[in-house]
């Protein structure tokens, strides 16, 4: 059985030090957290990078058009980015040149990954291992939810809808 850790102080601590952490929003859902830094090919092509801020856009995607950036700036629903890695990123969830990416805007969120401050990728849904520390946060993770959407998005504004 997993111990569950209720707030967000620990988390810091945690995913500082290890670069992982095990995450649990307020419906029960657990998904992986892994800093960039500590991503390796044992984690696979599957995650997707959590952002607080369009900047950080830049460390994961080649340069974005103005027509890009608004785009993620004012998607009105949580939104699931597919777009060309940007060359320099070392390691991450990439599969055949595209990662996926969403900019996170739920306060309590968007307040903790700022906390970090770095990129975030997130695996889900998961299985949590046996005797694992756990994280419960007070909040939805809306990019579990059945209403999100996910679009495909070059650096040059090109959009290809993949799921509504």
């Amino acid at each position: 059985m997993s111990k569950e850790i209720q707030g967000t102080a620990g988390l810091l601590e945690a995913i500082r030090q290890k670069g992982r952490v095990w995450v649990k929003d307020s419906l029960g859902q657990p998904m992986e957290w892994v800093l960039a830094s500590h991503w390796s090919s044992e984690d696979g092509q599957e995650g997707t990078a959590l952002l607080f801020d369009l900047f950080q856009i830049r460390s994961i995607c080649p340069p974005f058009s103005e027509v890009s950036l608004d785009i993620v700036q004012f998607a009105s629903k949580p939104t699931v980015y597919h777009s060309p890695v940007n060359s320099v990123l070392q390691a991450g969830p990439v599969k055949d040149g595209i990662i996926r990416f969403s900019v996170i805007k739920h306060p309590t969120w968007n307040g903790l990954l700022f906390s970090i401050s770095q990129v975030v990728f997130a695996k889900y849904p998961v299985q949590v291992p046996e005797g694992a520390e756990i994280f419960v946060v007070d909040a939805p993770f809306l990019l579990q939810a059945k209403g999100h959407k996910a679009l495909y998005l070059d650096p040059e504004g090109g959009i290809k809808i993949l799921k509504a």
